[in-house]
């Protein structure tokens, strides 16, 4: 697979994990909140997965950065069951996901 098709895979997971992870914190009285904890750290796991068979410049995490933004509004978009809080959490939990996983510029 190319670099380009790898990235958004990563792109894709992750945001798939952080609309897990918002799920879980937005609907903390839910009945799924363990399932949307548990698969928002499936996806971390294939996030790093794809990563250790990335080798990223600056120019592709400030990619990666901007398509993760666009790709987790449209997913928490179509989640419309979520409260409208889910928005408010969408900077910060980029932020610690690109720390956590040394993605960070």
């Amino acid at each position: 697979m190319s670099k380009k098709e790898e990235i958004n895979k990563l792109v894709s997971a992750l945001a798939n994990s952080l609309t897990h992870e918002i799920g879980a914190i937005v609907n903390e009285k839910s009945l799924y909140v363990e399932k949307y904890r548990k698969e928002s750290e499936n996806f971390i796991v294939i996030s790093k997965d794809i990563l250790n068979v990335l080798n990223l410049n600056r120019e592709d995490k400030a990619h990666i950065r901007a398509a993760l933004k666009i790709e987790l509004d449209k997913e928490l978009t179509k989640r419309n069951y979520l409260d409208i809080k889910k928005f408010k959490l969408v900077d910060q939990k980029i932020e610690e996901v690109l720390r956590d996983l040394r993605i960070n510029i």
